[in-house]
């Protein structure tokens, strides 16, 4: 049992990690007088595709973890692939819109999928299932959430001039106004928008959301990074990550395993993440 709930955890957070990785380029409005920092991630919103490596750390309760890993993302048709290190084992992705595909780890296919060699989780779905939006639907028009964050910050403080990968960038702090976070949005995803600040304020038990930006010459993002702490029934977690873009092209199309090899987990990662979301509150 021990086991069989450690699989399905692994597979949240990695679902979560993608979510956060499309989030970061989906574009905005793009307005004139927005900040530099949104008006860089509705500039890389409109590049083909990119590819990216990431860093995710997490701690609590004396115990820490990384997960390492990146691939290559297509903006236009919503697929792409991902290799991810975490506890010394290698997870492969593949996202088709509105599906992503998780490769079963060697040892674990009984506890978690079966005799499947893969497991699906539809975001729509899943996404959904929280009253927000999900960063792989086609109708989500205007910015999605890490973007609509960056637009409902204050102030942007610049914190000087850094190479990220060769590249010449200006490094941006901003911190995000949940509150705020709606109005950023046009009407038909104020609901939503509400529904996914209220959430990250629930587990966090803050109001506001601290983000740093790495913006190049051309205006586009090459690094998104934050960290965050969450409240858990074993203490306060800290979460830091950070993602880097590069290659900004088309990228090479992607396909879904073959459905004789898929086990649909979508109900089974929803009533999990659901369990793990009820435990991760902050007392008022």
């Amino acid at each position: 049992m021990r086991h069989r709930r450690g699989a399905l955890a692994l597979a949240v957070l990695l679902l979560v990690v993608l979510v956060a990785v499309l989030a970061v380029t989906r574009g905005g409005s793009g307005a004139p007088g927005a900040t530099p920092v949104a008006q860089a991630a509705y500039l890389t919103s409109r590049s083909p595709g990119f590819r990216f490596s990431m860093t995710v750390s997490v701690s609590v309760a004396g115990h820490s973890f990384t997960l390492d890993g990146g691939g290559a993302l297509d903006e236009r048709d919503r697929e792409g692939s991902m290799s991810f290190y975490v506890a010394g084992r290698s997870i492969e992705e593949i996202i088709k819109s509105p599906y992503v595909y998780v490769k079963v780890p060697p040892g674990a296919s009984s506890a978690l999928a079966g005799s499947k060699e893969w497991i699906g989780v539809n975001l729509d779905a899943y996404s959904q299932a929280f009253g927000v939006s999900s960063p792989l639907s086609g109708s989500s028009a205007g910015p999605t959430e890490l973007v609509g964050f960056l637009r409902s910050s204050g102030a942007v403080k610049t914190l000087g001039e850094e190479t990220i990968r060769g590249v010449d960038t200006t490094h941006y702090h901003v911190l995000a106004d949940l509150a705020r976070y709606a109005a950023t949005l046009p009407a038909a995803k104020h609901a939503s928008a509400r529904a996914t600040a209220q959430l990250l304020k629930h587990v966090t038990g803050s109001s506001t959301l601290p983000l740093d930006a790495w913006i190049d010459g051309q205006g586009r993002l090459r690094r998104v990074a934050s960290q965050l702490e969450l409240c858990t029934p074993v203490g306060r977690l800290l979460e830091s990550f950070s993602v880097d873009l590069y290659d900004f092209a088309r990228q090479p199309p992607v396909h879904a395993p073959d459905a004789s090899r898929v086990s649909d987990m979508t109900a089974k990662v929803q009533s999990q993440a659901s369990r793990a979301l009820s435990r991760f509150a902050c007392k008022p």
